[in-house]
C-alpha cells in the first residue's frame, strides 16, 4: 500500500465505523481521493456495500456520491491491534474474532485457518486447503465448513464465483479470495 493510501486507511479506520460513506472517505483522503478509494478497495480495506452480492471482486467501486463502504471486521480487528501496540496481526485478529463469535474450538480453528492461508497463491485459496488443514488437526469436514462460513462472515475471505467459474468447474471445488490487507505478508506472490 502506498503512503497516501496508508494515511487514508488510518484516518478512515480510526473512525471505528463498520460503514463509511464515500463523502467521508473523500474528505479524509490523502492525495487524489479517487485513487485512495480504489487503492483501499484493491487491498480490501473498504468494500462497496452491494446487497445480494457476496464476492468482493464483483463489488467494484462506482465512486457515486451515494456509495457506502464496508470495513471488513477482520481489517477493523487488525487495526485495533495496531492502535493498541500489538501490531497488525492476522493471527491475533482471527483468534479474537473466533472468540467473539463464541467458536468453541477457536484455537485449533485459528491454527487450521492460518495454515490454510499460508497455502494461498495470488490471494486465492481453494476450499480444499481449509478442509485439509482442519482434517490434519483432527477436526471433521463439518468443522471445516463452519470455519469457512466464519471466515467469510468476519471478512477474512470472500467467495470467488464469477471470475473463477471456469477454474472452479475444472477443479470441482470452491475458491476464495483472501483479504489482502489482513494477510498480505503471509502470502507468496
Amino acid at each position: 500500500m502506498d503512503g497516501d493510501a496508508a494515511v487514508t486507511a488510518v484516518r478512515v479506520l480510526a473512525l471505528g465505523r463498520r460503514y463509511v460513506p464515500i463523502a467521508t472517505v473523500m474528505e479524509l483522503a490523502e492525495g487524489d481521493p479517487e485513487d485512495a478509494v480504489l487503492d483501499l478497495y484493491w487491498w480490501r480495506v473498504l468494500i462497496p456495500v452491494r446487497p445480494g452480492v457476496l464476492e468482493w471482486c464483483a463489488r467494484q467501486p462506482s465512486l457515486s456520491s451515494d456509495e457506502v463502504y464496508e470495513v471488513p471486521y477482520a481489517v477493523a480487528l487488525c487495526f485495533r491491534g495496531l492502535v493498541e501496540g500489538r501490531g497488525w496481526r492476522a493471527d491475533e485478529a482471527l483468534v479474537g474474532y473466533l472468540k467473539e463469535i463464541s467458536e468453541g474450538m477457536w484455537g485449533v480453528m485459528a491454527e487450521a485457518a492460518m495454515a490454510a492461508v499460508g497455502r494461498a497463491r495470488s490471494y486465492t485459496l481453494p476450499a480444499s486447503a481449509i478442509v485439509e488443514e482442519c482434517l490434519a488437526r483432527g477436526l471433521e469436514s463439518e468443522d471445516a465448513g463452519r470455519l469457512i462460513a466464519e471466515l467469510k462472515g468476519g471478512g477474512f475471505i470472500s467467495p470467488l464465483l464469477s471470475l473463477k467459474l471456469t477454474s472452479a468447474f475444472r477443479s470441482r471445488q470452491p475458491e476464495y479470495e483472501v483479504n489482502k490487507a489482513v494477510f498480505a505478508p503471509l502470502i507468496p506472490p
